[in-house]
């Protein structure tokens, strides 16, 4: 923290491009999740593939947050 009220502007953008990125994540989270679950209920998909296909996303969630620390 510094007493610069420049950075005020700085602090504010990157709240923004986080809030951006995190609705991404949230909205491709709930997608996957809408294919995941009933093809996992109707047999499409036995429930190791599917947990595997949700880990995966996960990680691909959290690779994408760390877009945020890119500026």
């Amino acid at each position: 923290m510094v007493d610069d009220l420049t950075k005020v502007q700085e602090a504010i953008a990157l709240g923004k491009r986080a809030q951006g990125i995190s609705r991404q994540n949230i909205v491709f989270s709930v997608l996957v999740l809408a294919v995941l679950i009933p093809g996992a209920l109707i047999g499409i998909l036995g429930i190791a593939a599917a947990v595997v296909a949700h880990e995966g996303s996960e990680l691909l969630a959290i690779g994408n947050s760390l877009r945020v620390r890119q500026g």
